[in-house]
C-alpha cells in the first residue's frame, strides 16, 4: 500500500513466541469470533434480546469474549491496543454512566441500564482490538446479512399468511397486518434491516467477489428489501431509503458503476411501487402522512416527546438517571385518552438519552459515530487502494466501509422516531458496525496502535478483570433472580408465589417490582376474606412500605397501602396515601378511578362521582370499575332521595 499504511499493529508480522504460541493466539482469536457470531445469531432471533433471561445469554457470551481477550494479552508476543478517537468517547460515556448511576433515584433500574452499557462497550473494545483482520470482518458482516435475511423471509411469511404470532407468542393487536419477524414490534425489525441493508447492497454492487457470492448477496438484498417493506414502518422506509440513496450517490461517482446502479435503482423502485399498489395497509399509512392525519402512534409520540422535554428540564446537564424516563413519565402524563399507556421509552433515541443522561451524556453518545465517520473520511484514500500499491481499487474494503457509513445514516434517521437503541439486538448491531469501522483506522498508519509491554499488559488485564468481575457477579445474581421470578409466575397457588418472590427478593433486595409484587400478592390473599385477613393485610402493607423508597416515583405502592388501610377499617388514615398516589400520577384513568373508590369508601359520593367521571373521560372503552361504581352511586342517591321527607 502506498503511503504510511499498516494492515495490522506494530510488529504483528513478526511473532517471536514460536509456532505453538502463534497457533494458540489464532485459536483465541477464533474463539472471540465464534462468540461474536453467537451474539449475532441469538440476539435478533430471541425477540431482540429484550427479555432479561435472553439478555443474560448475551452477557455470558460477552464475558467469554473478555476472557479470551485477557488470555490474548499475555499469549500474543506483540500484543497491542487499538485506541482510535472513538475509543475515547466510548470509554468516557461508560465511565459517565457509572458515575451517573451512583446518585440515581431508582438504583435497580439504573443498574440494569448500566449493565447494558457495559456489555455494549465491552463488545466494542473486544471487536476493535481482536477482530481487525479481513476474515473476521467478513464473517461478521456475512453473519449479520444472513441472519437478517432469514428473519426478513420469516417476516414476509407472516405478512402473506396474516400470522398473528412471533414464534409462539401472540403479537399485539395494534400491529395487525404488519410483519415483525422475530421481534415483537415491526418498527424494530425495520431498524435492524435498515442497518444491514446498506452493507448487503454495497457488497453486491461494489464488492470484488465471485459470481456465486454476488448472486447470494443479491438474493439476500432483495429479501431485506421485502422484509423492510412488510414491516410497514414509515420511519423504517424513510431511513432505509435515505441510506440506500446515500450509498448509490457515493457509488455514482465511479463511472464503472453507472449501468449497475441504474439497474439496481430501477429494481428497488419497481419493487417498492409494486408493494405499495398491492398493500392496503401500506397505502393507508402512507396516506395518513400525505393527508396530515395524526394516527395513534403519532399522537403517542407527541405525548412522549413533550413529556420527555419536561422531565429533562428538571436536570438539563446530567439527566434524571438511566432508564428513569418511564418512571418519571407518570407525573407529567398529559390528560389525554391516548396517553394512558406505559411508554417504556421516549420513542426518540436522542430525546431518551437527553432525558436520562442530560446534555453531557448526549454529547458523548453523538461524538462516537461522528468520530468514526471522521476516521472513515480520513482513511478513505488508503482504503480505496490495494495493499500492493498497484493503484487498483480495493473493492471489498471500499464496499464494506460504505456499508458501515450508510448504516449509520439509517439508524441516525430512524432514531428520531423510535427507540431502536434500547433494543439490545439492534444496539449490538450498531456497536459491532462501529467497532469494525474503527478498525479501518489501521490503514492510516500505526499512530493508533499502542504496544503493550509488561506494565501495559498488567493495566489492561486489571481493567478487563474488574469489568469481568462486576459483569460476572451481576450475571450470576441476575440468573438466580430471574429463575425465582419465573417460578413465581408459574406458581399454582398464591402462597407458592409468595415463597418464590421472597427468594428472588433475598437475591436482589433493591428490585422495587419484586417488593411491590410481594405486597400485592399478600393483599390479594387478604382480600379473599379469611378470618386472618387483617394479618395478611398488615404483611402486605409492610412490603408496600418497603417498596416506596426503592422507587419514589411509583404511585401503586402508595395506592395499595391506602387500600389495605380501608380493608382493615382505618379509613381516615388512608387519605394521605391516596393523595400521594394521585400526585405521582394525576392524569391516569386507573388512579382517578381508585381515587373515586377511596371517596366511595368514605361515603363522600359527590367527590367519588367527580373522580369516576374524570376517569371515564380518559378511558371510556375499557373501564368497568368506573361504570360499576357510577351505577351504585346513582342507586344510592335515588334511595336517599326516596327516604328524604317531602
Amino acid at each position: 500500500m502506498e503511503g504510511k499504511t499498516s494492515a495490522c499493529p506494530k510488529g504483528a508480522r513478526a511473532y517471536s513466541g514460536g509456532v505453538d504460541r502463534t497457533r494458540i493466539d489464532r485459536w483465541l482469536e477464533g474463539g472471540i469470533l465464534a462468540l461474536l457470531l453467537a451474539i449475532i445469531l441469538i440476539a435478533p432471533l430471541a425477540f431482540g434480546a429484550v427479555l432479561p433471561r435472553h439478555f443474560l445469554i448475551i452477557q455470558c457470551l460477552t464475558l467469554g469474549m473478555l476472557g479470551l481477550w485477557l488470555a490474548r494479552v499475555w499469549v500474543k508476543p506483540d500484543a497491542s491496543l487499538l485506541w482510535a478517537p472513538a475509543c475515547w468517547t466510548v470509554f468516557a460515556f461508560a465511565g459517565y454512566a457509572v458515575a451517573r448511576h451512583t446518585f440515581a433515584d431508582i438504583e435497580y433500574v439504573s443498574r440494569q441500564e448500566l449493565l447494558a452499557i457495559v456489555v455494549y462497550a465491552s463488545v466494542f473494545f473486544t471487536v476493535a482490538n481482536n477482530l481487525y483482520r479481513r476474515q473476521p470482518v467478513w464473517w461478521g458482516a456475512g453473519a449479520l446479512i444472513a441472519v437478517t435475511a432469514l428473519i426478513s423471509a420469516y417476516a414476509v411469511f407472516q405478512f402473506m399468511t396474516h400470522s398473528t404470532r412471533v414464534w409462539t407468542v401472540l403479537q399485539p393487536a395494534n400491529y395487525a397486518n404488519r410483519a415483525s419477524g422475530t421481534y415483537i414490534c415491526p418498527n424494530h425489525l425495520a431498524g435492524l434491516i435498515g442497518m444491514v441493508l446498506p452493507m448487503a447492497l454495497s457488497l453486491t454492487l461494489a464488492g470484488r467477489i465471485s459470481h456465486v457470492a454476488r448472486l447470494l448477496l443479491g438474493y439476500a438484498t432483495l429479501l431485506l428489501v421485502a422484509g423492510l417493506a412488510v414491516t410497514v414502518s414509515r420511519a423504517g422506509w424513510l431511513a432505509g431509503a435515505l441510506a440506500v440513496a446515500t450509498l448509490l450517490l457515493v457509488l455514482a461517482r465511479e463511472k464503472k458503476f453507472t449501468i449497475t446502479l441504474a439497474l439496481a435503482a430501477t429494481v428497488l423502485f419497481a419493487a417498492g411501487y409494486f408493494f405499495y399498489n398491492n398493500s392496503d395497509i401500506a397505502r393507508k399509512r402512507a396516506a395518513a402522512i400525505s393527508a396530515n392525519v395524526a394516527t395513534a402512534d403519532q399522537d403517542n409520540r407527541s405525548h412522549y416527546w413533550s413529556t420527555a422535554v419536561k422531565i429533562w428540564e428538571t436536570s438539563p446537564l446530567w439527566g434524571v438517571g438511566g432508564g428513569h424516563y418511564d418512571h418519571r413519565y407518570r407525573a407529567v402524563r398529559p390528560p389525554s385518552d391516548r396517553a394512558q399507556g406505559r411508554p417504556g421509552w421516549v420513542h426518540n433515541d436522542y430525546l431518551n438519552t437527553l432525558t436520562d443522561y442530560g446534555v453531557a451524556g448526549l454529547l458523548l453518545v453523538l461524538a462516537t459515530p461522528i468520530l468514526v465517520v471522521a476516521g472513515i473520511i480520513k482513511s478513505w484514500r488508503f482504503i480505496r487502494r490495494s495493499p500492493d500499491g498497484s493503484g487498483k481499487r480495493a473493492g471489498n474494503k471500499t464496499a464494506t466501509v460504505l456499508g458501515y457509513a450508510t448504516a449509520l445514516v439509517a439508524i441516525a434517521v430512524h432514531s428520531f422516531f423510535d427507540f431502536n437503541l434500547h433494543i439490545p439486538a439492534n444496539a449490538l448491531v450498531l456497536v459491532i458496525w462501529l467497532a469494525f469501522a474503527t478498525t479501518f483506522m489501521r490503514y492510516i498508519g500505526e499512530d493508533y496502535w499502542h504496544g503493550l509491554k509488561i506494565p501495559g499488559r498488567v493495566l489492561t488485564s486489571l481493567v478487563l478483570m474488574v469489568v469481568m468481575g462486576w459483569l460476572g457477579w451481576q450475571s450470576w445474581r441476575g440468573a438466580q433472580e430471574q429463575h425465582w421470578l419465573r417460578v413465581a409466575t408459574r406458581s399454582s397457588t398464591q402462597l407458592e408465589k409468595v415463597a418464590a418472590l421472597k427468594r428472588a427478593h433475598a437475591i436482589e433486595p433493591l428490585n422495587p417490582e419484586t417488593v411491590y409484587n410481594l405486597g400485592e400478592t399478600l393483599r390479594q390473599i387478604s382480600w379473599e376474606g379469611a378470618d386472618d385477613y387483617a394479618q395478611w393485610a398488615q404483611q402486605a402493607m409492610d412490603w408496600f412500605k418497603l417498596a416506596m423508597p426503592l422507587n419514589p416515583y411509583d404511585p401503586y405502592s402508595r395506592l395499595r397501602y391506602g387500600m389495605c388501610l380501608h380493608w382493615i377499617g382505618q379509613h381516615a388514615a388512608a387519605q394521605p396515601y391516596f393523595d400521594q398516589a394521585l400526585e405521582l400520577d394525576p392524569n391516569s384513568y386507573y388512579m382517578l378511578a381508585h381515587m373515586g373508590w377511596h371517596y366511595f369508601q368514605l361515603e363522600r359520593y359527590v367527590e367519588a362521582r367527580r373522580y369516576f367521571m374524570r376517569s371515564h373521560r380518559l378511558n371510556w372503552w375499557n373501564n368497568p370499575m368506573t361504570l360499576s361504581y357510577l351505577r351504585v352511586i346513582e342507586e344510592r342517591e335515588k334511595e336517599k332521595a326516596a327516604l328524604a321527607p317531602r
